[in-house]
């Protein structure tokens, strides 16, 4: 909320008024004219009563009057109070350039009423929007030290449910942590391969990551994605920049509509530049695909 306010008081018509700026200016004249102008005696009357300096935040401006409250200085809040009580004598509306109608009463609850109206629309378009392009709800992975370990860390640096299935016994626990810290799940298995497809299964598309062709682990966890009908991206960072790495991964998830991924990428031993290049770009492509789906309601809807 800004912290530069000023109340509008004038006898405006209800289609003058923003309910945030205060009055709109007519499009030809370019100035704002009430219905009938504010009693210039009553204004000096209730100045009279306050000292001297508060006389310098109050303005009268083509028949209406303009306080300027909070932000302003030191006599900001009784220009507000003559703003308040002039509206009350004149019988019209009090205006904040921030809040909105502040006087009378029954002008505040129609405001109310009009802004749930607005933000019940507001809320029933961004679910409609988000049965069109499902944001990333979940990350999981085999939390391998590596890709995989990167994925399920920025899961939690972004605040996303992440989680994984692992063979038995094999729950990552770092060095003097809490056991639970990472919310993986066991398979009644030793086998990471079996443990790899059920996490292609459970996702709705798979992330891969290297510095050149896929080997290995990371290999067969495409070849599982491609035998159980899952999407797939490979990013090879030898071959592709990392900003056009970012936009392809959001690409992938607005694009595919998905709400759960899947990471795997070869091991921290394997390459040691894999866990932060893994980081980096899932949390960019995160909050690019974010921005993307938060722009399109940024502008308030009165």
């Amino acid at each position: 909320m800004s912290f530069w306010h000023i109340t509008y008081v004038g006898h405006f018509d209800s289609g003058m008024v923003n309910t945030l700026t205060g009055p709109r200016a007519e499009p030809i004249t370019g100035k704002v004219i009430p219905a009938h102008e504010i009693d210039t005696t009553r204004v000096e009357k209730l100045l009279a009563e306050y000292p001297v300096e508060v006389a310098y935040y109050v303005f009268l401006i083509d028949g209406f009057v303009a306080c300027q409250t909070y932000g302003f200085g030191p006599f900001g809040r009784e220009a507000y109070e003559i703003a308040l009580r002039l509206a009350k004598e004149e019988g019209c509306l009090a205006v904040d350039s921030v809040v909105g109608v502040v006087y009378p009463p029954e002008a505040v609850e129609a405001q109310r009423k009009i802004r749930d109206r607005e933000e019940n629309a507001r809320q029933k378009a961004w679910e409609e929007e988000e049965k069109k392009y499902p944001s990333l709800k979940k990350i999981i992975s085999g939390g391998q030290i590596g890709a995989e370990r990167a994925a399920l860390d920025i899961a939690k640096w972004c605040g996303i449910p992440h989680g994984g299935w692992v063979p038995k016994d094999r729950i990552p626990v770092e060095r003097n942590s809490n056991p639970d810290k990472y919310k993986m799940m066991e398979m009644a298995t030793d086998s990471y391969s079996k443990c790899s497809e059920q996490n292609v299964i459970d996702s709705d598309g798979t992330l891969l990551v290297s510095h050149g062709k896929l080997t290995g682990r990371s290999d067969f966890t495409r070849k599982m994605a491609i035998k159980h009908s899952k999407r797939w991206l490979h990013i090879d960072l030898n071959q592709t920049a990392k900003s056009s790495a970012i936009e392809k991964i959001a690409d992938f998830l607005k694009q595919y509509r998905i709400e759960i991924l899947n990471v795997s990428g070869p091991k921290t031993v394997e390459d040691w530049k894999i866990y932060r290049a893994v980081r980096t770009l899932i949390e960019k492509a995160y909050y690019l695909q974010k921005y993307d789906r938060d722009s399109r309601f940024d502008s308030p809807m009165w």
